[in-house]
């Protein structure tokens, strides 16, 4: 079963960003996903619920 930072990690990958960059992964969660569409930001918490 995935951690739950590869989870996340695998959620950027999809959008392209460096998930080896701390810094990229952070401004992506914090600056980047909440300026999604509302379908999109639910998508990272349905792959949070698989690791509960």
């Amino acid at each position: 079963m995935p951690t739950s930072m590869q989870v996340y990690r695998d959620i950027a990958a999809r959008y392209g960003v460096d998930v080896a960059s701390r810094e990229a992964l952070s401004q992506f969660f914090n600056r980047d996903l909440p300026r999604f569409p509302a379908e999109v930001q639910q998508l990272r918490d349905r792959e949070g619920e698989a690791l509960r």
